[in-house]
């Protein structure tokens, strides 16, 4: 099951992206639409309260908020940005990165380790994930690295990579210290109640014109907040954020279907490198 909680979190995360760049290009502030993503997830989550158990929340559950909260609000604004400053297939492959540096974050953190052949597949996931940002101009094999320098919205997203190793780790600790169904409202509210000034104030001077994208994407945020922590709970994380950067062949897909992004069969050729170590890690990891 959390194959599929981490596959359905990578197109609840890819769609809501989507969504939010719309938003984004039609004047949207970033800090508004951070803030009204959690903000109209929460009608959706909260149903789930009535059919768990509230768990106890011990010392360390809130000791580590220290930690967790600052990195968390840091990726989420560095994310936004990154998405609204270049095209969704020249970014979000470099999340891909994630996993990578998970593997010594889990390690020191968690204690845990991968085996050589979930080491193979998330490897794949990165080639793949840098073939499909190799394909989009004519630079090449080098244009990644070039993108670095020239992208600003990919220099960013390497940054939320590096933030995501940590609070992937942090998140299955909060987890292991309440439950998936609970942390995943609580979450949302957590982070709905702290984005509120800066949100709200964002949200008056903005155009009410982008208000379906921003409903959409918040629908799609929801579904990716709870299959999230559900695959969480139940896998090793870099294998579970790797599969998760699945995200990135979706929004290849969307980048070309949608948004009239370039070059959509050449990144879905590097896609399927992507894909085929999400199977190594699903299947024989």
């Amino acid at each position: 099951m959390w194959i599929f909680y981490s596959i359905l979190s990578a197109f609840g995360w890819s769609t809501s992206d989507l969504f939010s760049k719309k938003a984004l290009g039609q004047g949207y502030p970033e800090t508004a639409l951070l803030w009204i993503r959690y903000l109209l997830s929460l009608p959706f989550l909260l149903p789930f309260l009535f059919f768990i158990d509230v768990p106890h929340l011990d010392a360390f559950f809130f000791r580590l908020h220290f930690v967790w909260l600052p990195a968390e609000i840091t990726a989420l604004f560095l994310y936004l940005r990154a998405i609204k400053l270049s095209p969704l297939s020249l970014t979000i492959p470099y999340l891909s990165l994630t996993p990578v540096f998970l593997i010594a974050t889990q390690y020191f953190i968690l204690g845990e380790k991968i085996n050589s052949l979930a080491f193979l597949g998330i490897m794949l996931v990165v080639m793949g994930s840098y073939l499909l940002a190799a394909t989009s101009s004519s630079g090449g094999m080098l244009n990644p690295v070039r993108a670095l320098l020239r992208e600003k919205g990919s220099l960013l997203m390497v940054l939320v990579a590096l933030l995501y190793s940590f609070t992937s780790v942090f998140g299955k600790l909060l987890i292991e210290h309440s439950s998936p169904l609970f942390f995943s409202v609580y979450y949302t509210f957590l982070m709905a109640l702290i984005l509120s000034p800066v949100g709200f104030r964002s949200a008056a001077k903005a155009e009410k014109g982008a208000l379906r994208p921003v409903f959409l994407a918040s629908i799609f945020f929801a579904l990716m907040i709870v299959s999230h922590m559900l695959a969480l709970f139940r896998a090793n994380v870099a294998y579970m954020i790797a599969l998760k950067r699945l995200s990135g062949v979706f929004s290849v897909i969307y980048g070309g279907l949608f948004l009239r992004e370039r070059f959509l069969w050449q990144r879905l050729l590097a896609a399927s490198l992507m894909v085929g170590g999400a199977v190594i890690i699903g299947v024989l990891g």
